[in-house]
């Protein structure tokens, strides 16, 4: 399997709207790989080091992709809240991914 990378953001889930979370997604042989900066929402100053989670397959429990006018929704559940729990705007073993427009077709 060839190595794709998709830019995605999360916006208002992550620390209730005053942070937006921009990052690659790139899907692996074995696992999906999340490359992502946490910025300020209100001043846009990046806040963190870029930080990486890697989702095994075989702990993803659903992968959902919704088309949208703007953009697109990747919607990924996993089975213990322990694998996202660096991520912000993950609750409850899931997160979505925005995903812009100029790249939507490209998704998973």
């Amino acid at each position: 399997m060839s190595e794709m990378s998709i830019p995605f953001k999360i916006t208002n889930d992550a620390y209730y709207g005053f942070a937006e979370v921009e990052g690659l997604l790139r899907v692996q042989a074995k696992w999906l790989h999340l490359e992502f900066i946490v910025k300020d929402a209100v001043v846009g100053i990046v806040k963190s080091a870029p930080k990486d989670i890697r989702l095994a397959y075989e702990d993803i429990s659903k992968v959902t992709y919704k088309k949208g006018v703007w953009n697109g929704k990747l919607r990924i559940w996993v089975h213990s809240l322990k694998i996202l729990q660096t991520l912000p705007g993950s609750k409850s073993g899931y997160v979505k991914l925005v995903i812009p427009r100029r790249v939507k077709s490209q998704a998973p």
